[in-house]
Order: structure tokens, then sequence, then C-alpha cells
């Protein structure tokens, strides 16, 4: 999974480190809710929960798991002028008969409860269960979240009781199960409706059997490269074999129909090389990104387009020694010239969406990446409702333990400065944050044992009284027992007891504090703001303080939104470094600067017209636009070549659309034809993607062959070149 995060980057640093620190933050949600909206604590509510806790603790992918149904709880006793604790004993009694109206109220004014243990109106309990650390980085990662979601147990019968399981994972599984089985089928049905159509457009059958007997050996020779590489799959290798399909196909329109005409392959070969080298040269930019999965892709396709070209064009040299040899004309008549045309395509080139660029949003969410009525989605959605806030945004505070003569921790007043750095928090996050888990809540919930008749926990502060309490019966000797300083057969009871809730607030080493935020999932720009605002306008107040190091936030929100704005860093680079190759190679072979710059200004129209479509059908950035984005660079470059070429060797752009204008017709219906099978998917990514491919094919056909003829007509008519 780790595979979707940007490589050497601090925010993955942080993420480790966090991981180091607190344990994964891999968690799996497991709501139950009641449909009767009855409280949760009756008997079937709370068995079912047991059940749950009971599957999967012991389970050796589970680190520990969280649920009121487990929770350990104790009382504050007084002897003289001490108070300590009494020795833990069940949050909950064994039977519901023994809870009374004082502890339903007690229940609900809890603060642990409030961290999305228990729904506000009583009606949904959940568990959390933690994922182990090392769990993330296994290659079975994907069959033992399988394996755990199996072993959750269903309600019973008639019982009104309904259970969802959510969390990352879930939906990360479920994502990559969709787009490998769709991706599948897909591309079977693309294999059948591209050769429909090259059969309708009149390639010859000898051109098509060499086509799909040039693909075993391709698909050999890319075979072996994999294995002596050692090259793993990662999460695009199920659009490697439909992407090098469906462009391969252009390389048989333009040989198949000259050898249907009895036309020589040595100019359409040409053309054809250095189609494959720019479709190489675009996706080859993609290894530039830091994000290890598009930067496989990129060197697959690279050496794909050229070993598929290679291949295919030698079995093509043989299909035509044994054509027949007379020449057929060119039936196509000459295109005309449509000024009403190529004025509309001057306005589509108009960049209209810098009028609201906004409007250009990444797809960060995962539940949007699946269809609305997948059961993961649907689970994640009701959670959410009866829960609340899932998202992690973690905010960690590193602590300075060698200059200070007493551990901060362990002191009392320090812990009055956490509950300002928190209150500062959520100020500043504006209601964007839902819940936190830190210290403050475990003092809170401390005061309700010291002071149980105070008003609600939400309405007053963190006292000294709790801190002290805290800290002499809590984490001085939870410090001590992880230094090894402590035995553990005389570990107090109530740490042993709290330990692993503990281990979410404070690391083992004393030298990190965490304020586990849950925020409702939003767009990533929306998360990385809320991050950089929290960084500008309140932690260097509390940075000041000398106990404090420093403090960074982090967590899944905050590394998914930081890939999200890394997928878009790398289309941009992509366009810019693969545009300026191709520009280079379109010089090199057109030796004219001003029919050179006539072609770039064709494609930079085609690219902005696609993107002032996608602005206004407003059609999100996603991970598969990037492949789209380099794709639609390479097929209009194509076009261009084809064209071109052409007109160099006949001098004239009439013969010269007369000859690869029907090509380029088929070859751009045959493209669309096959990205265009996409929009069967159930995803809606794959859906989108075929939406955009098609407009960008019909758009780089339009400009090719209408608007850059028209301009090289009234701007290069008298360039020698031309």
């Amino acid at each position: 999974m780790e595979q979707l995060f940007p490589r050497g980057s601090d925010t993955l640093d942080k993420f480790h480190d966090f991981d180091a620190a607190f344990g994964t933050d891999d968690t799996l949600l497991v709501a139950v809710h009641d449909d009767s909206l009855e409280p949760v604590f009756n008997e079937q509510c709370l068995g079912l929960l047991r059940a749950i806790i009971a599957a999967v603790e012991d389970d050796p992918a589970v680190d520990s798991v969280m649920s009121v149904a487990n929770l350990e709880d104790f009382q504050v006793q007084k002897k003289l002028f001490l108070e300590y604790p009494t020795a833990p004993r069940p949050y909950l009694p064994e039977s519901v008969d023994e809870i009374t109206d004082a502890d339903r109220k007690r229940y609900r004014r809890d603060p642990m409860l409030q961290q999305g243990l228990l729904a506000k109106d009583g009606s949904a309990a959940a568990c959390w269960i933690m994922l182990q650390a090392d769990l993330r980085g296994r290659s079975d990662y994907l069959e033992e979240i399988e394996r755990l979601r199996a072993r959750i147990p269903e309600p019973p019968e008639g019982s009104g009781l309904r259970v969802f399981v959510t969390g990352f994972p879930v939906l990360h599984r479920a994502t990559l199960e969709l787009l490998w089985t769709d991706g599948i089928r897909l591309l079977a049905g693309a294999l059948l409706l591209v050769t429909l159509v090259l059969v309708i457009g009149g390639i010859p059958a000898r051109c098509l059997g060499a086509y799909f007997l040039s693909w075993p050996v391709s698909l050999g020779l890319l075979g072996t490269w994999f294995r002596l590489t050692d090259r793993p799959l990662h999460m695009f290798s199920n659009t490697v074999l439909p992407l090098l399909l469906i462009t391969s196909t252009a390389t048989l329109v333009h040989c198949g129909r000259a050898i249907r005409l009895g036309h020589s392959l040595r100019q359409r070969w040409r053309a054809c090389l250095l189609t494959a080298i720019t479709t190489s040269l675009g996706f080859a930019t993609l290894s530039l990104s830091p994000l290890e999965p598009l930067a496989r892709l990129g060197t697959e396709i690279a050496l794909g387009s050229l070993v598929t070209f290679v291949v295919l064009s030698g079995f093509l040299q043989l299909v035509a020694k044994t054509a027949p040899s007379a020449s057929v004309p060119a039936t196509a008549p000459p295109a005309r010239r449509r000024r009403p045309v190529v004025v509309l395509g001057v306005l589509m080139a108009a960049p209209w969406f810098l009028l609201a660029p906004e409007r250009f949003q990444f797809l960060g969410d995962l539940l949007r990446y699946l269809p609305p009525s997948h059961p993961a989605v649907q689970d994640a959605r009701a959670a959410e409702e009866v829960v609340g806030a899932q998202a992690a945004f973690e905010v960690v505070v590193s602590i300075r333990t060698e200059e200070t003569d007493r551990h901060p921790l362990t002191d009392p007043a320090f812990y009055r400065r956490l509950t300002e750095f928190e209150e500062a928090l959520i100020e500043s996050a504006g209601g964007t944050i839902g819940s936190v888990l830190s210290p403050v809540t475990l003092l809170k919930y401390l005061n309700t044992k010291l002071e149980p008749d105070q008003d609600p926990v939400t309405e007053f502060r963190v006292t000294d009284r709790a801190a002290k309490f805290a800290v002499r019966w809590l984490v001085a000797p939870y410090l001590s027992w992880f230094a090894g300083t402590e035995a553990a057969d005389n570990e107090s009871p109530l740490v042993a007891a709290l330990r692993d809730s503990m281990k979410q607030l404070l690391s083992t080493d004393g030298t990190r504090v965490r304020f586990g935020c849950r925020i409702p999932e939003m767009q990533p720009e929306a998360v990385l703001s809320l991050a950089e605002r929290l960084q500008r306008e309140v932690f260097p107040e509390f940075e000041t303080d000398p106990r404090i190091a420093s403090i960074y936030t982090t967590g899944y929100s905050v590394l998914v939104s930081e890939t999200a704005r890394e997928v878009g860093a790398t289309q941009l680079r992509s366009l810019l470094w693969g545009g300026a190759a191709l520009a280079i190679l379109l010089f090199l072979v057109l030796r004219s600067w001003r029919i050179w710059a006539l072609a770039i200004v064709a494609n930079v129209m085609t690219v902005v017209a696609l993107a002032n479509l996608l602005w206004a059908a407003q059609i999100h950035l996603n991970l598969y636009s990037t492949v789209l984005t380099v794709s639609l660079l390479a097929i209009i470059v194509d076009d261009t070549l084809h064209l071109l070429l052409a007109c160099k060797q006949h001098g004239s752009i009439d013969r010269a659309l007369q000859e690869v204008g029907p090509s380029l017709r088929l070859s751009s219906v045959s493209l669309a034809a096959g990205f265009g099978l996409f929009f069967a998917s159930a995803l809606p990514v794959y859906q989108q993607f075929a939406i955009s491919a098609i407009c960008g094919i019909g758009l780089a056909y339009l400009y090719d062959v209408w608007v850059l003829p028209a301009a090289l007509r009234r701007f290069a008519s008298a360039d020698p070149a031309h």
C-alpha cells in the first residue's frame, strides 16, 4: 500500500516516525448499529461486541482492540490525604440489568466514549481494531485484511442489529480488487471492439493476423525482462497491457492501409517509428515521479512501446513482401476548407478554465473511486453517520528530555500547557476536527473519577488535581515500566489495564505526545491547508516552550493529500518535460521553424481545449488522469507527425490528407473505441478516464486534420520545407 506514497518525502518520514512511536495508524472500524434506535446497552448488542472482540483480539495481525465492551474502569479512593485508584474492573457489568440510569448518564458524558466508541444518541457502538505495524509492508497485506474481515461475526437474524466494517485498508482492498477485475474484463472487450473497428475500416485480414501473432512474441520479450529485473506488480499494472494494445493499433492502421493500397511501407514505417519514439518519450517522463507505481508504469510503457513496434513492424514487413504489388490510388477526396470548424477550434482553445481554476479538484477520497452501490462504500457511509468523522489527522508534539531537570511528562504543570495547545488546535481548525484523543482526554476522564458531581466534562478544564493523579499513578509507572526500571510483577494493575490506551497517547520512550484528531473526508487541498494553517498559526507559539522540541502533522489524511498534490505535480511535470522532448523531436524531423511553431501551437490548442472540456464537465483529476495526460500527449503528436511527414513527401497538404487522412480517422476511431469501452466499467475513475480519452482523441483529430492544415495554408505555404 505504501506504493501510493511519495518516496523520500519528509511527509513519509514523519509517518514512519509516528508508526515507530505509537504503532500503526492502520485500523479497521467495526460499527454495530441498533435499527430500533434503542440504547446499545442491551444484551444482544453487548454480546455481539464481545463476540467481535473475542474473534479478532488474539489474531497475529491485530495489535489491540478498543471498544466499550472491553474497557476497564476504576474508582478513586481517599485515605488521609492520599488519593489512589482501586483495582481495575470491566467498564460495563456482565449483565445489562446492573446498569442504572446514573450509569447511563455517566457513560454519555465520559470523554473516553466520545472518541468514536459510542454514537451520541447511543444507537451505535464501535470496535477499533488496531493492526500490527509490520502488516502494511507485507506482500499478503490485502489477503490479511480480507481474512480479518471474514472473522468478524454477523449479527443474529431478527436481532435488528447491523454490522458495518470500514477503514482505509478495506477501501484500499476493494478499490484494487475492482480495478483488476474490471481491467481484465475491459481488456478483452477492448480487443474485440478494436478488431471490429479495424475490420470495418478495411484493414486486410493478413495484417490483423500479423498483429495478433506479434503479441505472443512481444509479451514473451517483456515477460523475460520482468523476470530478469524481478519487477513486482503495482497498482497500475492492470493498465500496461490495455495501453500497449490500444496505442499500438495506430501502427497497424497506417501500415495496414499502405499494404492494402499497395504503397511502399518505407515512409509510413518511418512515421510509425517516430510515433513509437514519441510515445516512449512521453511515458518515460513518468519515471521522474516520486510515486513508485507511476515511475514503474512510465518505464514499462516506454520500453513496451518500442518492443511492440519492432515486433509488429517486423511481422508487417513480412506481410508486405507477400502482398500484391499493384498500386491502388487513394480514393479519399481532399479535405475542404471549413472556416466554421476552424473558428470553433480557436474558440475552444481559449483558456476558459482560468475563469475558475478551483473547479479542477483531485479525487482524493477513496470512497469516490468506488461505485456508490459497492458494499464497502455503503458500510463506510453508514459508519460515518453513526460514529462520526473517521479520517486520521495526527498532531505529534516532540518533547525535550535531555535539557530539563525533570521529565516534562512527570510535571503536572506541563499538562496545562498541553490543554492550552489542544484548545488552540480545535479553535484554529474552525470546527473541522470532530474529536481528539490525547493525554488531555485522559485527564478529563480522570476528572469524572475525582469530581463526579461536576458539570458535563466538555464544560470544564483539566485540573491540577487530575494532572497530579495521572503523573503519580499512570505516567510515571508507565515510563518506568518501558524503561525497564520497574519489574513487570511490580507494575501497577491500573497501568497494565490502560497500557494499550496509553500507548496511543504517549510514546514508550516518553519523547512524543499524540493528539489523534478525527476529521471528515475532505479534498486533499483542504487537508493540506488545515495542516499549513496549524503550522503557521498554532505551532510557533508552543514551540517556543523549552520543553517542546517540535510539532508536526501526519496521518493517513495528510499522507493521501500529499500524494494527491504530488500526482498533480507529476501531471504538470510530465506535460512540460514530455512536451519539451516532443517539441525537440518535431523540430529535428521538420527542420523548419515556421512549420514547427504552427505544429506546436496546434498541439497546445488541443491540450487547452481538452482542459476546457474537463473543466466544464467538472471531471476530477485522479491517479489515472496522469496516465491519460501522457497517453493523449503522445497521440496528439503522433497525428501531427503523420500529417507533416506526408506533407514533406508529397509537397501538398491536399495530397497528404488524401494519403493519411483516412488512416488518421480510422486510428482515431479505433483508439476512441478502445478507451471508450472503459465507460462500461462500474468504477467512476474508469468512466472518467473513458470520457476524457474520447474527448482528447476527438480534439486531436480536429486540430491536426482541420486546424493545422488551415494554418499551414495561411502561414506556411511559401516555406521551402512546406
